[in-house]
């Protein structure tokens, strides 16, 4: 509602009408009402003037934001509920699963330079063909992997599902895939640290590459 509206609904108040009645004319609420009352008296105007230290306050200072970008730059193989751990331990902030994942978002959307990747993208398309690229990934489960965590159920009733209720074991799976199908596997128990992760390359990926060609 515009501001004139605002200040003429109070008019009405201040003149003697019923609050209802008021309420009914502009269709506003009682509370609504008041609330504009409350301005009046606290900022001599009708609209409240703007917090902008509204909204919670975010979990990570710019210290853990940075040790965390540093982290994250320096291991990009950890998973969120590692690195939600390290948060907790290093820094005393525990920090939830989506939160730790909008942050790390926020990193990449920032350092994102939309340039640079079309050169890469130019420089690929010319010097390159499908058969010379060998993309790799990695992928864990759990017990609690293949359930999902939403359901419908009928009104009244809650959503349940038959699944155990600790994780168990985690399994890690590193992989390399080509034009012509997977190239090399490797499964571990736990995460791929780093180390790992480069032993697989150097051993199964390029070794068996270099032997095809």
């Amino acid at each position: 509602m515009s501001t004139d509206l605002k200040e003429s609904a109070l008019w009405l108040y201040d003149q003697g009408y019923v609050p209802t009645d008021v309420c009914d004319i502009f269709g506003i609420s009682r509370s609504s009402l008041s609330r504009w009352q409350r301005n009046i008296g606290d900022y001599s105007t009708v609209v409240a003037p703007t917090n902008y230290l509204q909204g919670r306050p975010c979990r990570l200072d710019n210290a853990m934001t940075l040790d965390l970008l540093s982290l994250v730059e320096e291991s990009p193989e950890l998973f969120l509920d590692k690195i939600q751990e390290w948060l907790a331990i290093v820094h005393d902030a525990p920090i939830s699963l989506s939160a730790l994942h909008d942050n790390i978002r926020w990193f990449a959307a920032a350092e994102r330079d939309d340039e640079q990747r079309a050169a890469w993208r130019a420089h690929m398309q010319a010097n390159f063909v499908a058969s010379q690229v060998v993309t790799v990934d990695e992928s864990s489960k759990d017990d609690w992997t293949i359930f999902q965590r939403y359901g419908r159920s009928s009104s009244g009733h809650r959503a349940t599902i038959d699944a155990p209720f600790v994780r168990g074991q985690q399994w890690s799976l590193v992989a390399a895939l080509g034009v012509d199908g997977y190239i090399a596997a490797h499964a571990v128990p736990g995460s791929v640290d780093g180390g790992e992760f480069l032993d697989f390359i150097l051993e199964e990926v390029v070794s068996l590459w270099c032997c095809n060609c």
